[in-house]
């Protein structure tokens, strides 16, 4: 299994994919540390996290949710799962939204490269398409994409932080520690 991360940025009505990063077999504790990297090395801050449904489910290794565990890891701020729909209308939901959105080519090109491949299944048979999604290496990507479309649009468990916790100072080539309000 692998796990797909869209890095993106809302600006008045466009959605623009910054970034792609995908990797097999690891847990929540590398997601973790790799978004907290990104942002450190882009000098970025998190308005929220959006991810599939199957972060609400109960770890019972740890006993509790997925959503917690993150949060506890240091995932900040608000994490908003996507709400658990049928594939078809996620996939709905993503094409009327996809007009407003925009790719960085060079950083999000293995992502680019995995949503042209996404597809449905064939049937043979009966030489219709089934309407579910082949399940392969474009998969991931796509549903990640598809999880961030209706988690966008979904409720909020989470207030998401109303500041940032740290503020780059453009005069100076250093970030100041800052108290949220």
């Amino acid at each position: 299994d692998a796990t797909a991360i869209w890095f993106v940025q809302r600006h008045r009505n466009e959605i623009r994919f910054l970034d792609f990063h995908q990797k097999r077999l690891e847990g929540l504790p590398y997601f973790v540390k790799y978004l907290r990297d990104w942002a450190s090395e882009k000098r970025a801050v998190y308005s929220g996290h959006y991810t599939g449904w199957d972060m609400k489910v109960h770890d019972y290794s740890n006993n509790m949710q997925r959503v917690q565990a993150a949060w506890q890891l240091g995932l900040r701020p608000a994490v908003t799962p996507a709400p658990k729909l049928k594939e078809g209308e996620g996939m709905d939901a993503v094409r009327r939204a996809f007009p407003t959105f925009y790719f960085d080519g060079m950083a999000c090109a293995d992502g680019i490269k995995a949503l042209r491949a996404y597809k449905r299944e064939y049937d043979e048979e009966r030489r219709v398409f089934k309407t579910a999604a082949l399940h392969n290496w474009a998969s991931n990507p796509a549903d990640a994409v598809r999880n961030g479309v209706l988690a966008s649009r979904a409720p909020r468990t989470q207030v998401f932080q109303p500041q940032a916790l740290i503020e780059f100072d453009v005069f100076t080539d250093y970030a100041v520690d800052q108290e949220v309000a």
